[in-house]
């Protein structure tokens, strides 16, 4: 019984984030300047920049120059490239058949977990007039 009235008071806790888009550009360059320029950042905005805002948290990142944006899933780039970012987008968990049109249109680069989806980008690439994907 205890248990359970300290799960029922602990989920309803009041949860405060404040995000401090200067101190995250700050953070940015702190790392930046910390591995060196021989080290590429991939600045993991997934989940909606965990709960922070993944389309203020990319500009904020773009601005710092980021080279690199990692999501989750087609559906987080999407929003991402609607609010006109350019940075390269990777989709850390991959892509299912039928979002390799959307992936290249975007020009995001999907993790491949089977070979074969080399080739559904390929064929996707061809379909939509680009002779290459990525680069």
């Amino acid at each position: 019984m205890a248990t359970i009235e300290i799960a029922k008071r602990a989920a309803t806790r009041p949860t405060w984030a404040e995000v401090s888009l200067p101190k995250l550009r700050e953070n940015y360059r702190t790392i930046r300047n910390y591995i060196g320029s021989g080290v590429t950042v991939c600045a993991v905005v997934k989940a909606y920049a965990y709960g922070h805002g993944a389309v203020e948290c990319s500009k904020a990142l773009e601005k710092e120059g980021a080279t690199w944006l990692g999501v989750t899933s087609l559906d987080e780039a999407i929003p991402l490239r609607e609010e006109g970012i350019e940075t390269r987008i990777l989709l850390m968990t991959g892509f299912w058949r039928g979002e390799e049109e959307e992936i290249v249109r975007l020009g995001l680069t999907a993790t491949i977990w089977e070979a074969g989806q080399v080739e559904l980008l390929q064929k996707a690439a061809a379909r939509i007039g680009i002779k290459r994907h990525g680069s």
